[in-house]
């Protein structure tokens, strides 16, 4: 366990419980019990600003970069376009993005 978690740069402890969570599959995807469980992530953050969202989407002509420049400059909250715009969908929020060039 020592050697593994030294290698990929986590504690012993995250490696044990992985270890122990890939025994207990007994049928199915033993690969689906490594992943990380739903509702963890961006969303946590993201949540306590839900409220200024829709007003961000407004004043900002629903374009994302000013709204993720405000978050960041304003709140102290850094995520990155997809993952608000992912948030956004899933609470409701309308917004259009516009095509990057490329």
């Amino acid at each position: 366990m020592k050697a593994v978690s030294q290698t990929v740069n986590i504690h012993w402890r995250t490696v044990s419980r992985l270890f122990d969570a890939w025994e207990q599959v007994k049928t199915g995807d033993k690969y689906a019990a490594l992943r990380i469980a739903s509702g963890r992530g961006a969303k946590v953050k993201l949540l306590k600003v839900m409220d200024l969202l829709p007003e961000l989407a407004q004043n900002h002509s629903r374009n994302l970069n000013p709204m993720l420049d405000s978050l960041e400059k304003e709140h102290g909250i850094k995520v990155c376009k997809s993952t608000l715009q992912t948030f956004l969908k899933e609470v409701g929020i309308q917004v259009e993005t516009r095509p990057t060039v490329s």
